[in-house]
């Protein structure tokens, strides 16, 4: 299975690449970063799949014009996980997965999208687990990206894993922390973390 991955982050493009590789009978054989670029690969060199990062298609166009020629499994962002499911199976989606979603399901996702299984059901459980609510500290609301780490630190995760799930450097996501942190009016990530369950942004179910 030939695969083109569509992201405009380079981190990102290269955790894709390096789950695909480790799949058997799979290998990237592109990865770009601007729609146009993944419209004229296609063109030029089929694939049996891409993946889109919805972040740089919020509203499906490439989704929609890729999916007509080719199987399209998209890459969704926490805050794009409400309604972005929906939205990305409309515009033709063969698969759907928040981008946080753990490597086996994600590998598993990837199969299923390729056999032409509808590969939503695997993944609805971290849709459901993930309802987007806006949290509100002293300092300010948490902007989205913010509530996805503070959601990844109620699971234990270090921030070096939570820099790998995310594809973003260390230092970025240190940089978050403190931010939410300031936010929230807290000292430190289990602070941070007790104040989200305080004020009913997570429960335990939520955060498993």
């Amino acid at each position: 299975m030939d695969v083109m991955v569509v992201s405009d982050v380079p981190l990102l493009r290269e955790g894709i690449a390096r789950l695909v590789e480790r799949m058997p009978d799979a290998r990237v054989t592109a990865g770009v970063g601007l729609a146009g670029a993944a419209v004229d690969h296609l063109r030029h060199r089929p694939v049996d799949m891409v993946v889109v990062d919805a972040q740089m298609d919020p509203d499906f166009r490439l989704v929609r014009e890729l999916s007509a020629a080719v199987r399209v499994f998209v890459l969704l962002r926490l805050n794009q996980s409400t309604t972005g499911s929906a939205a990305a199976v409309t515009a033709g989606a063969s698969g759907v997965a928040l981008a946080t979603t753990p490597l086996r399901v994600l590998a598993d996702s990837l199969r299923a999208a390729a056999r032409a299984t509808p590969a939503i059901t695997v993944v609805q459980e971290n849709f459901k687990a993930r309802t987007v609510v806006e949290l509100r500290g002293p300092g300010g609301v948490l902007s989205p990206r913010e509530s996805e780490i503070l959601q990844l630190m109620a699971e234990g995760l270090v921030n070096e894993t939570i820099a790998e799930r995310l594809y973003l450097s260390v230092d970025t996501v240190r940089t978050h922390a403190k931010n939410l942190s300031r936010k929230l009016g807290v000292r430190c990530r289990a602070q941070a973390v007790a104040y989200a369950y305080r004020s009913g942004f997570m429960s335990v179910g939520r955060a498993s």
